[in-house]
């Protein structure tokens, strides 16, 4: 149950259709507009261009085009304090291909961020949204591995803040 509640509180954080890299840049100005520096903020840039590049594409089901303008964000190396809007960058394209039946594309998306992103959260949800997508291909057993899974990194998050 509580990792049901915390899957729905996941969902319900997620943004409207506003870039989620453009959100983190513009939260950040916001915050930290002297204490960012100007390599972070062009960062932010080129991955906020590279997200709405990744949506496009879905949308439009130029699928082959997802995974390299992904590594890209992933190479730029943003500092781990925005993983959580990649976690929900990725998730928004996840989302997509679930809706568009393109399971084995979606794993790819989810497997680039589980080998590129670090922290416990990041891996709590990404291997939620690989239960997800193994739940909606029928494919149960599977989904329930990656559900122990998501578990133990809910549990390492646990233990870390005690």
């Amino acid at each position: 149950m509580r990792l049901m509640r915390n899957f729905i509180l996941f969902l319900l954080l997620l943004p409207a259709p506003v870039s989620l890299m453009a959100q983190a840049q513009q939260e950040t100005r916001a915050a930290e507009t002297s204490q960012t520096s100007d390599e972070v903020l062009a960062k932010l840039q080129t991955a906020a261009v590279l997200h709405e590049t990744i949506q496009l594409a879905v949308k439009e089901g130029k699928y082959s085009e997802i995974i390299p303008n992904l590594k890209k964000i992933f190479d730029l190396g943003l500092p781990r304090d925005y993983e959580k809007y990649q976690v929900k960058a990725v998730y928004q394209a996840v989302l997509k291909l679930d809706e568009n039946r393109q399971f084995i594309l979606g794993h790819k998306v989810v497997d680039l961020a589980l080998e590129n992103l670090q922290t416990d959260d990041s891996k709590f949800n990404l291997y939620l949204m690989k239960a997800q997508l193994f739940r909606n291909n029928g494919q149960i057993r599977e989904s329930f591995e990656a559900l122990e899974t998501s578990k133990k990194f809910e549990k390492q998050q646990k233990d870390r803040r005690k």
